[in-house]
């Protein structure tokens, strides 16, 4: 798919206003913040009368902790109920929903009860929409990422990206008011390469490039870095978010980041600016790095990709996995969530946004 010649990205109100939703599968997550009702409210608002022409999906997952022993003799602390409580009030709110527009939505718990379980968590979501998907023909696929950790959601775009069965697909995000607000996990364990992406490994003689999104917790570059495969020779090309419509941003990442400057693992010349909520000009940032490297290299060269940054910014570094050769994604795996009242911001919790990565209407519009 070449993204220089069409696609589109669009608040979401913007596309209810430009097309007629109809038999479409909308597929998400209820957790425990306030986006999670968004694109749902935002649906209801704009064109209510096509609630009941869409089928729903909609999880949540048992538990936004974590707990192991392995865990607990690390020192991490666990205080759940907080948070829980919060996402049994979203639930009713969805029951609430389905109840009073006679929604055809079906609940669902994702039993991602251990740290192992967590990386494969998109597995039990697939299995349930692949169910759907084998009795009907849909013709939107409508994938709600906002609530979705990206553990479950990256992989999960790979596979309906990939699955013919997929005619139209379209992510829907909910921004939270820039990076200073995307941050709600507490502890991470270690990072790994997600599945459907860890099929191809850099042989010994590849130069290897690591590509990070920059955030405002550098704990999770600590946990790449720490790693035995990454105290060889590899280059590091931070990503930092840039233009963002909040001035201090970009000033304040860096400084959060500035001991790995200051330390000379990274250099300043080598930072590789990318938009804040556009996933598509993302991709073609790294495609742009990827064929310069590749002129350079051939086929003797690997990409590590790492989604610390929005949601936007995760789909633009999972559509580069995916349409990119010798590219694999690597996360830091999140252990416990905090629901911190400081880290809530009014001005973006409704603004929603859709981007249509795959379907008949960019096909057949495209020259």
């Amino acid at each position: 798919m070449n993204f220089e010649d069409y696609y589109i990205l669009d608040k979401w109100e913007t596309f209810l206003d430009k097309f007629e939703i109809n038999n479409g599968l909308f597929i998400g997550n209820i957790g425990f913040e306030d986006r999670t009702l968004s694109a749902l409210n935002l649906l209801k608002k704009f064109q209510k009368n096509s609630l009941k022409k869409l089928k729903f999906l909609l999880f949540y997952l048992e538990s936004q902790s974590i707990l192991t022993k392995d865990l607990d003799n690390l020192g991490f602390k666990f205080d759940p109920p907080k948070i829980e409580k919060k996402k049994e009030i979203n639930i009713n709110k969805i029951l609430k929903l389905r109840l009073e527009n006679h929604l055809n939505l079906d609940l669902f718990s994702l039993h991602i009860d251990d740290k192992n379980r967590q990386i494969i968590g998109f597995e039990e979501v697939f299995l349930k929409v692949k169910e759907e998907l084998d009795q009907k023909d849909y013709k939107f696929i409508f994938l709600d990422i906002s609530s979705f950790p990206k553990s479950i959601f990256i992989p999960l775009i790979k596979i309906l990206f990939e699955f013919s069965k997929v005619r139209n697909l379209l992510i829907i995000w909910t921004n939270k008011g820039g990076l200073t607000f995307e941050t709600n996990v507490l502890n991470y364990d270690q990072a790994i390469t997600l599945p459907r992406f860890s099929h191809i490994d850099p042989d010994y003689e590849d130069m290897v490039f690591w590509l990070p999104i920059l955030n405002n917790d550098p704990n999770t570059i600590s946990l790449v870095l720490n790693q035995r495969r990454f105290q060889k020779n590899i280059s590091y090309y931070p990503l930092l978010t840039f233009p963002t419509k909040w001035p201090d941003e970009t000033n304040n990442i860096l400084m959060k980041n500035r001991e790995f400057f200051l330390s000379k693992r990274f250099e300043i010349e080598k930072v590789l600016y990318v938009p804040y909520n556009n996933p598509f000009e993302i991709y073609l940032r790294i495609n742009d790095f990827y064929k310069s490297k590749e002129f350079l290299y051939g086929k003797n060269f690997f990409i590590y990709l790492s989604p610390f940054g929005t949601k936007a910014q995760s789909l633009g570094l999972c559509l580069s996995a995916i349409l990119l050769n010798r590219v694999s994604l690597l996360i830091c795996r999140p252990v416990e969530y905090q629901d911190d009242p400081d880290l809530h911001s009014n001005n973006e919790i409704h603004n929603s946004h859709i981007a249509w990565i795959k379907g008949d209407y960019i096909n057949t519009n495209r020259e």
